[in-house]
């Protein structure tokens, strides 16, 4: 029986976990559950030794006749060969870098975003330079998945990959709306106003300068004090422009910058916002999108970047590079006039659905065992 080593032990286990964890963690569920015809492992650096420590949380006993530990430091993996770490594998299916090898096994990476590559001004000189290499390294892989029809065009336009090694499974969203949840865990949040929400970071990418600026021009223009954005996520890159904008407006505190948010919270605020609104300039996939759509709200997303493709047919399109186009979308969230086309988005929750992207990543490693 062949062997598959999957070298994202560290996401599973995260506590604090992002949208790609938990693309990571039902993806590897699902192979798991439903292959019987290769023996899958799990890889995790653990320098430390507090990875393990965290295998005795009931969410993750699962892993334990599936995970390897290895205490040696994940920098070494840059120019050692993974077998130097978990042993020999017939293929290795990498969170990130494409390993070194030291033996004949084939080599399957995921990749997510090139944001690294069209927004450089998000990350540190090492960081670019440490990711400009991890994307180079992509030649040497046998499979390369790409979340999204845009991600693979950006692979093969700017890193020249063979168009026929890179496959599109798509992304998705691990988060499920619930029924259990009834008590915030944030104060700022006032569920009885009407708002529209945003989760994500505050990189430049995420074009928060023009969508701000929108809401608080029709916020203005219609003399309306009764309406909010709540944005939740990390305070980076644009935070503090954003939050300057927000200071000298005179509708400043119709703007919640909440922070990182539990899932207790995002449930609540997915169940009853006026909509979502995510006009990012450049995604991998776009997963709010997704939430959105498995909520049933009105969704106002991009016309370009990954974002169309994801939401073409079902979410309201708009162009981010104008604040008055953005603006119109939140004009007709505000005003009810966005009619939700609930089979519109079952087609699209169907296609995006996490379990079925794993059986698409199970179909591509069959086929890469029968080469």
């Amino acid at each position: 029986m062949k062997s598959l080593l999957m070298l994202n032990g560290e996401m599973l286990l995260k506590e604090k976990k992002t949208g790609v964890d938990y693309f990571h963690l039902i993806v590897t569920k699902t192979l798991i559950s439903s292959n019987k015809d290769y023996k899958i492992q799990i890889g995790a650096f653990d320098e430390t030794g507090e990875l393990e420590k965290l295998l005795e949380k009931d969410e993750n006993m699962w892993l334990k006749p599936y995970i390897i530990f290895t205490h040696k430091k994940k920098l070494l993996r840059t120019f050692m060969p993974i077998e130097s770490f978990f042993g020999e594998f017939d293929i290795y299916f990498c969170d990130g870098f494409v390993p070194y090898l030291s033996h004949r096994a084939k080599r399957i990476c995921i990749v997510h975003d090139l944001i690294a590559k069209t927004y450089p001004e998000n990350y540190s000189f090492v960081t670019r330079k440490y990711l400009d290499l991890y994307f180079k390294r992509l030649k040497k892989a046998d499979l390369v998945f790409a979340v999204s029809e845009a991600t693979k065009t950006d692979l093969v336009k700017y890193y020249k990959l063979n168009s026929d090694k890179v496959k599109v499974c798509y992304g998705g969203s691990g988060f499920e709306p619930s029924t259990k949840h009834t008590i915030l865990d944030n104060n700022m949040i006032d569920l009885n106003k009407r708002y529209l929400f945003y989760i994500g970071d505050m990189r430049v990418n995420k074009n928060l300068i023009k969508t701000v600026s929108a809401f608080l021009d029709f916020c203005e223009d219609k003399h309306i004090t009764d309406y909010y954005f709540y944005l939740a996520g990390n305070k980076n890159g644009d935070y503090e422009t954003v939050s300057s904008l927000v200071s000298k407006s005179k509708h400043g505190n119709q703007v919640k910058f909440l922070g990182y948010i539990s899932d207790n919270d995002k449930d609540l605020l997915y169940q009853n916002c006026d909509g979502v609104l995510f006009t990012s300039v450049y995604e991998g996939f776009g997963m709010p999108i997704v939430e959105g759509m498995k909520y049933y709200k009105p969704v106002i997303t991009s016309n370009c970047s990954s974002m169309k493709e994801v939401g073409e047919g079902a979410a309201l399109l708009v162009d981010p590079h104008h604040v008055e186009t953005i603006k119109a979308g939140i004009s007709k969230a505000y005003y009810k006039l966005i009619k939700v086309n609930r089979d519109a988005y079952n087609q699209k929750l169907d296609r995006f659905d996490l379990k079925y992207v794993a059986l698409v990543i199970n179909e591509e490693i069959h086929n890469l065992i029968a080469e």
